[in-house]
C-alpha cells in the first residue's frame, strides 16, 4: 500500500479535529477553517488558510514544518513557527507586533519570508536581519518603504527581495 504523503483538507464545518492526521506527511493543507480546530497537523509543509481565525484550546507549535503558510484576517495567536522552519509565508494583514512574535519563534534555519497584505513597517527588517540563512524577503504590498529595503539588501547582498530595486 503507497505511504500517505499529502492530506487537503476544505471545509466550512463549524470544528474539526486532526488529531488522527498521521504525523508522517510531507504536506497538510487545511483550508476553510473556520471555528474552533482540535489537535496539530505534523507535516514538511503546513498551510492554514480560513475567512475566520478558529479557537484552539493550546500554542500550535509547528515541530518538524519546514514551509509554513498562514492565510487567514489576522495571524493567530496560538501558532507559532519551529526553528525547523526555512520558509514563512504569511497573509494575515498582522502588523509588527505580530510577526516578530512569529519570527522570535524561527530559528536559523529560515532562508524564505513573504509578508503579503501585511501592515509591518520598516521595522520589521531589523527583525529579519537576524537570520543568517535568509536568501529571499517579500514585502509586497506592506508599509515597508523601498529606501529601508534597499539599505536591508545593501547589508545583505546574498538576499534577494519582492518588490525587485533597480
Amino acid at each position: 500500500m503507497p505511504k500517505l504523503r499529502i492530506v487537503r483538507f476544505n471545509s466550512t464545518l463549524p470544528a474539526i479535529d486532526i488529531t488522527e492526521i498521521p504525523t508522517s506527511l510531507d504536506e497538510v493543507s487545511l483550508r476553510g477553517l473556520s471555528v474552533r480546530v482540535d489537535g496539530s497537523a505534523r507535516a514538511k509543509h503546513l498551510l492554514l488558510a480560513g475567512t475566520r481565525v478558529p479557537d484552539v484550546d493550546a500554542l500550535w507549535r509547528t515541530e518538524g514544518v519546514e514551509q509554513l503558510t498562514v492565510a487567514m484576517p489576522v495571524l493567530p495567536p496560538w501558532i507559532r513557527a519551529s526553528p525547523s522552519v526555512s520558509s514563512l509565508h504569511i497573509e494575515c494583514n498582522g502588523r509588527d507586533e505580530d510577526i516578530e512574535a512569529m519570527l522570535a519563534s524561527c530559528g536559523d534555519a529560515l532562508e524564505r519570508v513573504t509578508l503579503r497584505h501585511e501592515r509591518v513597517s520598516d521595522r520589521i527588517l531589523e527583525t529579519l536581519a537576524r537570520f543568517p540563512k535568509l536568501r529571499f524577503v517579500d514585502v509586497v504590498d506592506t508599509c515597508v518603504t523601498k529606501e529601508a529595503l534597499r539599505a536591508f539588501l545593501e547589508k545583505r547582498p546574498g538576499v534577494r527581495s519582492l518588490p525587485k530595486l533597480e
